[in-house]
């Protein structure tokens, strides 16, 4: 309960609707429409309750999508990858809600390949630990564990992992641990 959901949905809603990308579709996206719709509720909630951004959106509650009235071909919506929807896309922003709960990795490369006409694309990822070894967010965790140690064969200046871990060695049962996996405790 850090806010990680709010704060991706703010980056969405900036995507989309602030940084002047003629026809923007952005996305958010997880392995079910339930957990999507969380992210959703957020970023419709951040226009809703701005007067500025809600005169320029119109929002379709029931398809959870948004398009942009000076733009139409600028749109938001979410999407479940269980309906393996993601094909035909031409994305300039996508945020994956709960990575560690997407089996497949094939979506998320069919994800990552929507960015190519793009000037700017930004994909988000956020997520809670999983236990598998074998899933898609633990292969995205080793790249961003090397990318952030600088391990030279990973040297990516495109990718910027945000990591709140504790280390191995770390005590699980002292209270200075529980600040390292979780910045925002007691705040």
């Amino acid at each position: 309960k850090s806010g990680k959901t709010p704060l991706a949905a703010g980056i969405a809603v900036l995507l989309w609707a602030c940084d002047n990308e003629p026809g923007a579709q952005v996305i958010n996206f997880s392995y079910t429409r339930e957990m999507a719709t969380l992210l959703w509720r957020w970023t419709r909630g951040f226009i809703e309750k701005d007067s500025e951004l809600s005169k320029r959106v119109k929002v379709y509650k029931a398809a959870h999508s948004m398009q942009l009235n000076s733009d139409v071909s600028s749109t938001f919506r979410t999407l479940a990858l269980e309906e393996r929807s993601a094909h035909g896309l031409n994305l300039h922003g996508a945020v994956c809600d709960e990575l560690h709960a997407i089996k497949d990795e094939e979506l998320i490369s069919v994800i990552k390949t929507r960015f190519s006409s793009r000037r700017q694309p930004m994909l988000v990822f956020i997520t809670t630990a999983g236990w598998d070894r074998n899933s898609v967010c633990y292969k995205e965790y080793q790249y961003a564990c090397r990318v952030r140690d600088g391990v030279e064969d990973y040297c990516d200046p495109s990718y910027l992992p945000v990591i709140y871990e504790a280390d191995p060695d770390d005590e699980w049962t002292n209270e200075k641990t529980w600040a390292k996996d979780n910045p925002n405790l007691g705040i």
